[in-house]
């Protein structure tokens, strides 16, 4: 009876074992795939302003012209 329960005992362990394992990866995973997803908009609002600002320069009248007040 006792070689029984202490099977039974290390069955349980391994098993408890194999599914923090499996948790753990899991974790991994969508932590990496949350930094990667967190990243893209950040490169899209950069590509939106280095857009903006080629498009005011085009627009204003090359790479060294400014924007000028109209004064009366």
């Amino acid at each position: 009876m006792d070689m029984n329960v202490y099977t039974l005992e290390k069955q349980v362990e391994m098993r408890l074992e194999e599914a923090r394992a499996t948790s753990a990866r899991q974790a991994l995973v969508a932590s990496l795939t949350a930094e990667r997803g967190s990243r893209f908009p950040i490169l899209a609002v950069l590509a939106t302003l280095r857009t903006g600002r080629r498009l005011l320069r085009r627009a204003v009248g090359g790479r060294d012209a400014s924007l000028r007040v109209a004064s009366d």
